[in-house]
């Protein structure tokens, strides 16, 4: 005969009420909501239809493809009970900043929980954990770092930039500016920087890696490597060719150029986790 208590346990009420990706997926919501709520107000100001459709979409590539990785990890709980009530709790009160405020408030919130989830035992809370601290990352710790670094991150690139210019033509770099021999010059300032980007490519590598096999590891390093390779390499094109000329400069900058150097990118970083991603292991 098994006694009864009087308060029913976690487990009970997750059998009677909710299971825990039930409460993921909610959480995941509210995520959902603070990423995409930015873009949307961009997008509801827009006149144009073409914009609206093309332009300024309310969710970027690399955020949807990580929330489609962190709905992918909670379908995989099943009905299996991985939190406890200090959990429930941790994810109740993150949901209203992550909901409701700013989106920096948000990722503060949205790391809180990663920190909590991120070294479980269990791969699934832990790959689900790794994706929230991936995506409070990329939205304002890794801008908020890159700012402290910007005076030496946008030299560097300039000095990158006008080295490898110069093997194709006259060209001359003055600080953070990159004069041609027409005297056409520009300036690499933080939106023409490597380093958006390569956040992205690392929030695409991880959301692509956890969907695929749920864990990393260190056979995955090269992947990584290869993917940031990709993305500098793109960059640094696409500044070389806005060096070339004010028309050159209108085209990738402002013009049709943008769209095929965002296509071109994101198929270049696909191809290549197709290409060096470690081969499945038999059987997994």
């Amino acid at each position: 005969m098994i006694e009864w208590s009087g308060r029913p346990s976690n487990s009970t009420l997750r059998g009677s009420l909710c299971r825990d990706r039930h409460l993921l997926l909610l959480f995941l919501c509210c995520v959902a909501v603070a990423v995409a709520w930015p873009r949307g107000q961009k997008v509801a100001d827009s006149i144009e239809v073409a914009n609206f459709l093309v332009d300024a979409a309310a969710v970027g590539a690399g955020e949807l493809v990580a929330l489609t990785a962190l709905f992918v990890v909670i379908q995989r709980f099943r009905d299996d009970v991985l939190l406890t009530a200090r959990d429930d709790w941790l994810l109740a009160a993150a949901s209203f900043p992550i909901a409701l405020a700013s989106l920096h408030v948000a990722s503060l919130a949205m790391a809180a929980v990663g920190l909590s989830f991120s070294f479980r035992k269990d791969a699934r809370l832990a790959a689900a954990g790794q994706l929230l601290l991936a995506l409070a990352s990329y939205e304002t710790f890794g801008p908020l770092l890159f700012r402290l670094i910007l005076p030496l991150a946008l030299a560097f690139e300039a000095s990158l930039v006008g080295h490898l210019l110069s093997l194709f033509g006259d060209f001359a770099r003055d600080g953070d500016m990159i004069v041609a021999s027409n005297g056409h010059a520009i300036f690499i300032e933080v939106p023409c920087s490597s380093f958006h980007n390569l956040t992205f490519s690392m929030l695409l590598c991880l959301s692509l890696l956890t969907i695929e096999k749920l864990t990393i590891s260190r056979s995955d390093v090269p992947l990584f490597l290869a993917m940031a390779g990709i993305t500098i390499v793109f960059n640094l094109t696409r500044i070389g060719l806005m060096a070339q000329s004010g028309a050159y400069y209108e085209f990738w900058h402002d013009g049709l150029g943008v769209k095929l150097y965002s296509i071109g990118l994101m198929g270049a970083l696909v191809a290549t986790y197709l290409l060096v991603r470690p081969s499945p292991v038999p059987g997994t």
